[in-house]
């Protein structure tokens, strides 16, 4: 058992994501590559910093078909962790970039299981890791649209830490700066309870912000 955790929370990666004409000297597009830099950076950090565990918030690809290049640039940077911090359990869930419309096309991100990944698509998950005495309620995009939305609750007598790993829109966060990341599911404090958690990690709002002392959007890279 553990009396404190370090936990590393990325979001908003949107690895293959591509925009103006200019290429790298190898002929990718260099806003593509520039966002590939920044992630193989953080895992640079991650590496150093050696946190108990890593949770992806979502929106980890721009498209839920992402080129060949931006699939495999994950599957290094993954396989990078897993060398470097082979015990350290590593969570990927789906954001509203990640998220199939229909349930004939499959999300991408299941791939990432060969790598040792926790990956979370569709519906919510408990995930509890006895030896960091810490259990992970992540909850993707698609169960916050869902007609049943799952309560957004730690069950009581668990493990010492509580994390909620969950993608949406925080009220009109964002709106008056211009900065609102459209499209995602829309919650308040009263869905949050920030109170029963040790720890929120959030994904879909681009900026770095503080919701609670305790609930942070991460921001994109």
């Amino acid at each position: 058992m553990t009396t404190r955790l370090k936990l590393a929370h990325l979001a908003d990666l949107h690895l293959g994501f591509r925009q103006f004409d200019r290429q790298t000297t190898r002929g990718a597009n260099q806003r593509e590559a520039d966002i590939a830099q920044a992630f193989a950076q953080a895992v640079d950090d991650m590496l150093e910093q050696r946190p108990n565990i890593v949770v992806l918030a979502g929106d980890i690809f721009h498209s839920v078909r992402p080129t060949n290049a931006a699939i495999l640039f994950l599957f290094q940077q993954l396989q990078r962790l897993r060398v470097g911090l082979p015990d350290v359990p590593v969570i990927l869930l789906a954001g509203t970039h990640d998220t199939p419309r229909t349930v004939e096309t499959g999300s991408i991100l299941r791939l990432y299981e060969a790598v040792g990944a926790e990956v979370v698509v569709d519906a919510p998950r408990r995930i509890v890791y006895p030896k960091l005495d810490c259990a992970v309620l992540a909850v993707p995009h698609q169960a916050l649209i869902s007609p049943e939305r799952p309560a957004l609750r730690p069950e009581r007598g668990g493990p010492t830490f509580n994390i909620l790993l969950t993608h949406f829109q925080y009220q009109a966060l964002g709106e008056a700066r211009g900065t609102m990341e459209y499209g995602g599911a829309l919650l308040g404090p009263e869905d949050l309870a920030p109170a029963q958690w040790d720890y929120v990690a959030l994904g879909h709002f681009h900026v770095a912000h503080e919701v609670f002392p305790n609930a942070w959007y991460s921001g994109a890279l």
